[in-house]
């Protein structure tokens, strides 16, 4: 079972990126001519996008989260095999390249 506190601080945090992006853009694209309005754009998607990867890898590792400086041997569902459906994820895991 995943840990219930995780998922609820990635969903806030998405939430919190989110509600940043409305209130900067007023959910109007003509609002993104501002550069300053684009890097906040790009900023809290950024930071919503990977709160999402991050709690779905929580829910998928069974309560075992991920962060920097595990590897795939932290992953029970990373498996052994070459071809493993988890494997390129779980290689990847905290070091910035998902």
């Amino acid at each position: 079972m995943p840990d219930r506190d995780i998922l609820l601080s990635k969903a806030d945090a998405i939430r919190r990126a989110l509600r940043r992006i409305r209130n900067v853009t007023g959910l109007k694209p003509e609002s993104l001519d501002n550069i300053d309005a684009q890097d906040i754009f790009v900023l809290n998607l950024q930071r919503a996008v990977q709160s999402a990867i991050d709690s779905g890898w929580s829910y998928c590792s069974f309560g075992k989260p991920w962060f920097a400086g595990h590897d795939q041997r932290s992953f029970p569902l990373a498996g052994s095999g070459e071809n493993h459906r988890w494997k390129p994820f779980a290689e990847n895991a905290g070091n910035g390249r998902v």
